[in-house]
């Protein structure tokens, strides 16, 4: 491809003063010495300095000298597994560090380049694969010697470039922590309110009446009788199969499965409705979430059907206090279980129905504000894997280098002066060790904000199709709790002809809804539906294009009953 005009090829090698790897400590002297030493594990995957683990050596008078870090300089991880060799990060710690042999450490030449961008351009190259094709491989490890490391493709623009691409890779990074910090926040909030209303449930201190947990509804096994379980004609059907450690990452709720049971499987077990809480009572016990699915599971495991005036939200945050409660207690030396007769002699308090209720309610409003959060975490996490590529190859800042044209022209002469002194071969062509982001310019309307515009360019091929199906030919609001409207507008000709190419699930295509509603192109909303069957309310979550006056959440209550047809749609009928 062509470079940008003002920018140059060269190497790694041209653009430093200094490529030093570090040195191993003496067997039998680790953790003995009082200088912290940055090793393999220091350098985290996300491209930043840990010092989790980190381990003191000793070092004398002349090697601190040659081998002490300096805030600025750039440590790359020539030797560890394939999968890690060549992760790279700026060094930013104040005191005296040094480093390990496993490290080479850069120092720039600071008329050229810019550390912090020599060291995400390095950084990159690893997480695009690029480095692992340079290294030598023996058991178990690879490394990338230093004339290896000299000799990496390097494009070069100008200083004051260099500064504007940190400079928006470090906003889009601040933004980034910002959103993990608010999903962080997100996820106290239940706990917080709980102990707000409830109080530790253990302790009881609002003295609600304390009941055996068996009197909040029905507590079973799971099963799972044939033996061996794990006889391969049991699995690989339609039926969910949930195991103990399924439960670890499942939040709240239980939205995936990773085992299926065939119908043999199903036959030899229970399948188990959607809403029940699941909850184990061996190793990490008391750990509970609510099926989102109907599912089946063994007997490690048991299942909880509240009575009416009991509610499951309520009853899974007194077990995950519960859980911390038992654990805080045990010996460190057991293994903890509770059987089924001890969980259903277990005391918990009984609120009132009405406070149960305002606690399930909010459980439920904090699960789509985690919902849309989460996705804006893990869609801008992806555009920002997207402005990389695109910053070190120029997209990202071309109109800021029309717009400075004058002391980029001025720059560029001074950076070509000091490479030609060096005696450098420059080039203006460069072969891209990582592919293109596609962002030509897919559509213009003049309906389209300006300030979305610049998104809608950057979308993949496929979001771009699904925004299209939503904006320009479903233009109203797309149900996707609802399987029969989510289905037609995934398979109906008129949409889906735009995306038949890519042979993509609904699955898909939601998850690409959130990314768009994620992007602020298009609205994610929930919306209340009545439940004849149920005499609830429930809420139904549903996306639409933008509209030019972003009306309040009553149109979108007004639109919902236009869409439904009534105000109180029965189900089930």
């Amino acid at each position: 491809m062509r470079l940008p005009e003002s920018w140059v090829e060269t190497t790694v090698g041209q653009v430093v003063v200094d490529l030093q790897p570090g040195f191993a400590q003496r067997p039998g002297e680790e953790d003995e010495g009082t200088t912290p030493q940055i090793r393999t594990h220091n350098i985290s995957p996300d491209g930043k300095i840990a010092l989790e683990g980190i381990k003191h050596v000793s070092s004398n008078g002349k090697d601190l000298e040659k081998y002490r870090l300096a805030v600025g300089d750039v440590l790359f991880n020539n030797t560890n597994s394939e999968e890690w060799v060549g992760k790279t990060a700026l060094f930013d710690q104040q005191g005296e560090y040094v480093f390990s042999n496993h490290i080479t450490r850069l120092r720039v030449n600071d008329e050229l380049i810019l550390p912090d961008y020599l060291a995400s351009y390095l950084h990159l190259l690893w997480a695009k694969g690029y480095s692992r094709t340079k290294a030598k491989r023996w058991v178990s490890q690879a490394g990338i010697e230093g004339t290896a490391l000299a000799a990496f493709k390097l494009p070069l623009p100008t200083l004051p470039e260099q500064q504007r691409i940190v400079d928006v890779l470090r906003r889009t990074e601040a933004i980034g922590n910002l959103r993990k910090k608010a999903q962080a926040i997100i996820d106290k909030l239940a706990k917080q309110r709980f102990v707000e209303m409830f109080g530790h449930p253990a302790e009881n201190p609002k003295n609600f009446a304390s009941l055996p947990f068996q009197e909040f509804g029905t507590l079973d096994r799971g099963v799972s009788k044939h033996r061996p379980r794990d006889a391969s004609h049991l699995f690989g059907g339609p039926y969910p199969f949930i195991q103990t450690g399924d439960v670890s990452n499942a939040g709240d709720w239980i939205t995936t499965y990773k085992a299926t049971y065939s119908e043999a499987g199903l036959a030899q077990s229970k399948l188990w409705p959607k809403g029940t809480l699941y909850i184990t009572i061996a190793a990490n016990i008391a750990k509970a979430a609510i099926l989102e699915f109907d599912a089946c599971f063994p007997d490690s495991v048991v299942g909880f059907t509240p009575t009416e005036g009991v509610y499951s939200e309520y009853v899974l945050y007194c077990l995950r206090f519960y859980q911390e409660f038992f654990e805080h207690r045990a010996p460190k030396s057991a293994q903890m279980n509770i059987n089924l007769d001890a969980l259903r002699t277990l005391r918990m308090p009984k609120p009132p129905e009405a406070l149960q209720r305002e606690f399930a309610e909010f459980v439920r409003e904090i699960r789509l504000l985690n919902t849309a959060s989460t996705t804006q975490v893990r869609c801008h996490e992806d555009l920002v894997k997207e402005l990389r590529v695109a910053a070190f190859i120029g997209e990202l800042t071309a109109q800021w280098r029309e717009d400075h044209y004058s002391a980029i022209t001025q720059a560029a002469r001074e950076r070509d002066d000091i490479l030609h002194a060096r005696g450098t071969r420059i080039h203006s062509s460069y072969v891209a060790l990582f592919p293109s982001p596609d962002i030509s310019i897919k559509h213009s309307s003049e309906h389209i904000r300006a300030a979305r515009r610049w998104l809608i360019d950057e979308l993949s091929e496929f979001q771009f199709e699904v925004w299209n199906m939503l904006h320009q030919d479903w233009q109203r609001l797309v149900f996707v709790d609802d399987p029969e409207v989510f289905d037609d507008f995934c398979t109906n000709p008129d949409t889906a002809r735009r995306i038949e190419r890519f042979e993509a699930s609904p699955n898909r295509v939601r998850r690409t809804l959130e990314q768009l509603a994620a992007l602020g192109l298009i609205a994610k909303v929930s919306l209340p539906k009545f439940n004849a069957a149920t005499q609830q309310t429930e809420y139904l979550t549903a996306f639409r294009p933008l509209r030019e006056d972003e009306n309040t959440r009553q149109s979108d209550a007004d639109w919902l009953r236009r869409e439904l047809n009534t105000g109180q749609t029965e189900t089930g009928a």
